[in-house]
């Protein structure tokens, strides 16, 4: 079995990222344009890989991509 814990800071950082970057976006519209980005449904990423994901979105999208 994986490890819950690991389950803590993904949802810190998430958190984090969703407050300063997007806090109009609700929760799903957060996922489902994160998805859009990563042209994938993303059902095999690993937390780490959501979390390098989301960096690439937020750059993206703060320098003008959206």
């Amino acid at each position: 079995m994986r490890d819950a814990a690991r389950l803590d800071n993904f949802y810190t950082i998430l958190r984090q990222y969703h407050q300063t970057y997007f806090p109009d976006w609700r929760f799903f519209q957060l996922i489902d344009n994160l998805q859009s980005f990563a042209q994938s449904d993303c059902f095999y990423y690993e937390e780490q890989d959501t979390i390098k994901l989301l960096e690439r979105f937020v750059n993206f999208y703060t320098n003008g991509g959206m």
